[in-house]
């Protein structure tokens, strides 16, 4: 079974993400210095409103399920870009990792979705999306105790790396 997406469950999700005033500063800031270092067509959507730029994504492609009828191979992706008018999300599925009810499994899914949905969002805060190495490089420079940047180059790295330090701001 592909668990449906809730766009709804996880726009509240982002709300309650961004009233912590950690996440909302991280992400405003992430979001500032993303867009300062952007080429000049690459400019920030919405004054970079992650509420306002998910609900521009769910107005063109929205967001699709790993699996589903629409999706492409692979988990979690932030598909086309703004500027074209055909941006999307993909969220991946979840496994719990324990029996858990009906009603676990759902408020598992929307807390795992909206960290996804939240990352992958701010990739299409940038008019042609701002890539996983674009935002790496801004959170090494951000003021904090930051890890090293990879050196590989390799993208799912970058990923890897600005999304924990995102998910720090979560809590």
């Amino acid at each position: 079974m592909i668990f449906p997406v809730d766009t709804a469950a996880i726009r509240v999700e982002l709300e309650r993400l961004l009233s912590k005033p950690k996440c909302a500063d991280f992400v405003k800031e992430l979001i500032k210095r993303a867009s300062e270092n952007a080429a000049p067509d690459n400019t920030v959507v919405a004054e970079g409103d992650v509420l306002k730029i998910f609900d521009i994504v769910l107005t063109q492609k929205g967001v699709v399920r790993a699996g589903a009828p629409g999706s492409i191979p692979g988990a979690n992706f932030a598909t086309g870009s703004i500027a074209t008018n055909n941006a999307g999300i993909q969220i991946g599925n979840f496994v719990p990792g324990a029996p858990v009810t009906m009603e676990e499994l759902t408020a598992l899914y929307v807390k795992s979705d909206g960290g996804v949905a939240m990352h992958e969002t701010i990739h299409h805060s940038g008019r042609l999306v701002y890539s996983d190495q674009d935002l790496a490089i801004v959170v090494s420079t951000m003021p904090g105790d930051r890890p090293p940047l990879p050196t590989s180059g390799n993208r799912f790295e970058f990923s890897r790396y600005w999304d924990k330090e995102l998910r720090k701001s979560f809590k």
